[in-house]
């Protein structure tokens, strides 16, 4: 006879897409918008030329993962450093959301554990991080949240608009004098 006990701790709640949109997930949003960017701008400065699609895959996960990890622990949110020699590093969000961070398409090689995120059996939702590069690895040209049930996307959050490297502007003073006109009138005379 065996016994198990499946109550023990409470389950997730269901999936609520105004709670992963909420005003305080924004901070967390620009920051990864911001992280990524950084991150691709790391890379980018690297000589890729000669790698494979999967290698240049890993090497922009790293260095964006690296700017997420520097960027984006506060409050809410903790970052989680590769499990048991895995690529796969990971964040928390709000103690509600497991993050992954993954260069789109999100495919894996099917695993037991892959199996189990993406038919939402852990016992917190798990979310990715989605950015997509063009064909010329020369930009990102997206960034998402991505939620699965099974192979299907069932919400997506577009978060593009933070894909920005943030730079103060300088303002530059013109150097050149500014011009003085005088007018000279000509008398004329009346007959």
């Amino acid at each position: 006879m065996r016994i198990e006990q499946l109550g023990l701790f409470r389950s997730k709640e269901d999936f609520n897409s105004n709670d992963l949109e909420s005003e305080s997930n924004q901070i967390f949003f620009k920051q990864l918008g911001l992280s990524v960017a950084k991150g691709f701008n790391n890379f980018s400065q690297q000589n890729i030329i000669n790698y494979d699609s999967s290698t240049k895959a890993a090497m922009l996960n790293n260095d964006i993962t690296k700017e997420i990890e520097k960027n984006c622990t506060f409050h809410g949110f903790n970052f989680v450093q590769s499990l048991s020699n895995t690529k796969r590093c990971l964040g928390i969000l709000n103690s509600k959301y497991v993050v992954l961070f993954k260069k789109s398409p999100v495919s894996n090689i099917k695993t037991k554990q892959n199996d189990l995120i993406k038919t939402q059996k852990l016992s917190k939702h798990a979310i990715f991080a989605s950015y997509t590069v063009d064909e010329f690895w020369s930009k990102i040209e997206k960034l998402e949240i991505i939620y699965f049930h099974g192979k299907k996307i069932i919400y997506s959050l577009n978060l593009s608009n933070y894909l920005t490297i943030a730079s103060p502007m300088e303002v530059v003073k013109d150097s050149l004098p500014t011009p003085s006109v005088k007018l000279k009138t000509k008398k004329t005379s009346e007959k």
